[in-house]
């Protein structure tokens, strides 16, 4: 099982990566997941398509979640 994880930058997500992790569930970080010189965008649409679900954490600090939600609704993911 995969998941998509979204977030501010500055958060603390290692209590949620540690349990995820535990519970067998590949999780997809783009802070750590995403090679430099590769399209932002292509590679956060290509993790979606390939998640079972998306984990977002809503911030106001982070436009970007407006953007992974979008994506998800129109592929379906819960």
């Amino acid at each position: 099982m995969k998941a998509f994880l979204s977030y501010n930058f500055s958060d603390n997500i290692s209590p949620i990566t540690s349990l995820l992790t535990r519970q067998g569930v590949d999780v997809f970080d783009s802070r750590n997941d995403i090679q430099y010189g590769t399209s932002f965008q292509k590679a956060i649409k290509n993790a979606i398509a390939e998640c079972d679900f998306l984990l977002l954490i809503y911030s106001s600090e982070n436009p970007n979640i407006a953007f992974e939600a979008g994506i998800a609704v129109s592929s379906n993911k819960p």
